[in-house]
């Protein structure tokens, strides 16, 4: 019985050798390869003050919802590697149906009445300038969460998302986001959130995609330069503080030498 289970084993692994080499590769975010109707999964990442990229939340700590579509929601990315983890990055699958080179004309992604926990959520948000940030096809994509009145001393929030991507074939070569449709935020009022979505072809080589966000002035990361004097003066002091300890203790030793 145990040679037959063996057996079955090795004969196994030999039909797996065999067979892998002419496997169908799977069309998604890691190959960056896709035919079209394929699904193209769009990552929520993260939220934060504007002001301080570094100061980060998971994206569905504010009230965002996400569509009930079938397909997995908020579930984190599996192949995250050390670098995403060491920048803050905390991926969660969004949803939402996209699929490649198929244009949607703009679909309602949830709809939400607004407690009081959630309006203070968006409220602080809004007067925080906090923005969002996405993921497709690991493209990052930005976008704030919503706009302050000051005269009125209300906040509104965003609720409409237009993504237009661009594809070189079977493979995407850039995307961009924008927002409209402001809704003020109250506790008890129902909010639609609402996503386009538009590919266009283009020319653009893939491996050139990646280009414009060298140059991207969505974060212009000031210098602190504060926090680097408080540094460089606290590296001072202990210097100073060790040599002190250090100087004492060897004019001790050679009082007790010349003794």
């Amino acid at each position: 019985m145990v040679r037959i289970v063996i057996a079955g084993q090795i004969a196994a692994i030999f039909l797996q050798t065999i067979l892998i080499p002419f496997t169908i590769v799977r069309a998604d975010d890691r190959n960056h390869r896709y035919e079209n109707g394929d699904r193209v999964n769009l990552w929520v990442n993260k939220v934060g003050p504007y002001a301080n990229p570094q100061e980060t939340y998971p994206y569905y700590s504010l009230p965002y919802c996400h569509p009930e579509d079938g397909h997995k929601t908020d579930e984190a990315d599996p192949n995250a590697g050390i670098a995403e983890i060491l920048a803050g990055h905390s991926l969660r699958l969004s949803g939402h149906p996209l699929f490649f080179a198929n244009d949607e004309k703009s679909f309602t992604e949830c709809k939400r009445t607004l407690t009081q926990a959630d309006a203070d959520s968006f409220i602080k948000a809004v007067k925080g300038q906090w923005f969002y940030q996405m993921y497709l096809d690991d493209l990052p994509v930005w976008g704030m969460v919503g706009e302050e009145n000051e005269d009125e001393g209300s906040a509104y929030v965003y609720t409409e998302r237009r993504l237009t991507i661009a594809y070189n074939t079977n493979r995407i070569v850039e995307v961009n986001m924008t927002s409209q449709g402001l809704e003020e935020v109250k506790a008890g009022k129902d909010i639609s959130f609402t996503m386009a979505i538009e590919w266009n072809k283009s020319s653009k080589s893939f491996d050139k995609r990646f280009e414009r966000y060298l140059d991207n002035d969505f974060f212009k990361h000031q210098i602190h330069w504060f926090s680097i004097f408080n540094s460089f003066m606290m590296v001072i002091f202990l210097c100073g503080l060790v040599a002190l300890i250090l100087i004492r203790t060897l004019k001790k030793d050679f009082s007790k030498v010349s003794r």
